[in-house]
């Protein structure tokens, strides 16, 4: 027995009312249920509850065993002392107030339908390997699974405030200088997103935006922090880099990072954070007033265009400082530009709409959702194994938060997929 379950029969008023008695005999009516509190305190406030012919208003704890009352140390904490109702499984042992009287306890145990516990008992048991309901998903209506698809990418979306919080707030509350740092972070692509971030904070904003308009400046600044021109190449491009960036570091008082700090393990050649640099450093020499772009773009092909740069001329022939290659021009991919707009500009630009208050802002990054193709990884793959028809990113962004934040920790009736299913299988 889980307390999850004992919430989702509470919440839903399930349990069986001929009659419902509590502990101490009377007689007691749930008039409504209270909402569920997800934050430290009782489980459910704001609950109506009649005992005998007296209305009550207040909190609600539920325990499977009493006797959790006692392993949670809620005896003594003053925000558990006036609850109305202690609702538990099994009733192991008396619960009392600081006062000494005894807490109002019902016993829930055969007070619902065994077919609620039956159907929810085989979700745990996980019949599939990859989610609980992978086997019986499909029974679930596709509007309503539609409907549950687009409230939980709103929360994937809403999730990621917390993060841009850190960022607009560690970038003086300054949106473009907020997007850059983002940015900054993409660009590493999860494999070298923490050096990419130091990166961008040893070369700050002002820094990149004063010498934004010469190409080599930028990228002398971005690969001198970077730690990556430590190195004995005899090359006319590399010399006039490691000459402007002796000048940088005496007029800045620059202090490089560790060059230890990059990875290139187990990375394609194209996905190499030299190439990476150089097209970071092109971004911002081509775009001034990138944020404004990305505001005033309707369209996602408009959007893609705005991201479609390639390395400088010596990256032609190289993936890394005096390794010569076969030529070939290293634009940042499809698939990487996709990755930066699901991402970051994305999730920036929703976050930027509800924050200066423009709901149509917030609606064009949902649309722009929409537009993306999905991502490719194992997870949306093996969704698609057992059945899911993944057309978008909104979809393949929304799968992801659910596995993680619902199917991981089997929060099946917190799901509204796993809801459905355990009504459905009762009403059968």
């Amino acid at each position: 027995m889980k307390e999850e379950f004992l919430y989702y029969i509470w919440q839903n008023k399930l349990l069986l009312k001929d009659p419902l008695l509590l502990e101490s005999g009377e007689m007691v009516e749930i008039i409504h249920p209270g909402v569920r509190n997800f934050e430290s305190g009782p489980d459910f406030h704001n609950a109506r509850i009649r005992i005998d012919n007296i209305i009550w208003a207040g909190n609600i704890e539920i325990h499977v065993n009493s006797s959790d009352w006692f392993k949670h140390h809620h005896q003594g904490d003053l925000s558990y002392d006036n609850i109305l109702l202690h609702v538990v499984h099994q009733n192991d042992k008396p619960v009392h107030r600081l006062d000494g009287s005894v807490i109002p306890t019902l016993v829930m145990r055969e007070k619902y339908p065994l077919g609620y516990l039956y159907h929810y008992e085989n979700l745990l048991q996980g019949c599939h390997s990859f989610i609980p309901c992978g086997q019986q998903f499909q029974e679930v209506p596709f509007i309503y699974l539609q409907s549950w698809m687009d409230r939980v990418l709103t929360e994937r979306l809403n999730t990621r405030f917390e993060e841009l919080e850190h960022i607009h707030k560690e970038s003086d509350s300054r949106w473009p200088k907020s997007l850059y740092h983002l940015l900054a972070k993409s660009f590493g692509f999860k494999v070298n997103a923490v050096p990419f971030e130091l990166l961008a904070n040893s070369v700050p904003y002002e820094l990149m935006i004063k010498h934004r308009h010469q190409i080599e400046s930028l990228e002398s600044l971005y690969y001198g922090q970077s730690g990556m021109l430590h190195t004995t190449v005899d090359d006319p491009y590399i010399d006039r880099l490691k000459k402007e960036y002796k000048y940088f570091r005496t007029k800045y008082h620059l202090k490089n990072n560790s060059p230890h700090l990059w990875k290139y393990g187990g990375l394609r050649p194209a996905n190499f954070p030299t190439l990476r640099i150089s097209q970071f450093s092109m971004l911002h020499f081509t775009h001034e007033y990138l944020l404004d772009k990305i505001i005033q773009t309707i369209e996602l092909s408009d959007l893609i265009t705005l991201f479609d740069i390639s390395a400088t001329d010596y990256w032609y022939q190289h993936f890394r400082f005096g390794i010569a290659s076969e030529p070939h021009i290293k634009k940042l991919g499809k698939d990487a530009i996709l990755h930066l707009l699901i991402n970051a500009i994305i999730p920036f630009l929703f976050f930027y709409g509800k924050k200066q208050k423009l709901p149509v802002l917030c609606d064009k990054a949902i649309y722009w959702l929409e537009k993306c193709p999905p991502e490719k990884n194992k997870i949306i793959r093996s969704f698609e194994d057992i059945g899911f028809y993944i057309t978008n990113s909104a979809q393949s962004q929304a799968l992801l938060h659910l596995k993680k934040n619902y199917c991981d920790y089997k929060k099946c009736v917190n799901c509204s997929i796993g809801n459905y299913l355990l009504k459905n299988a009762n009403t059968n």
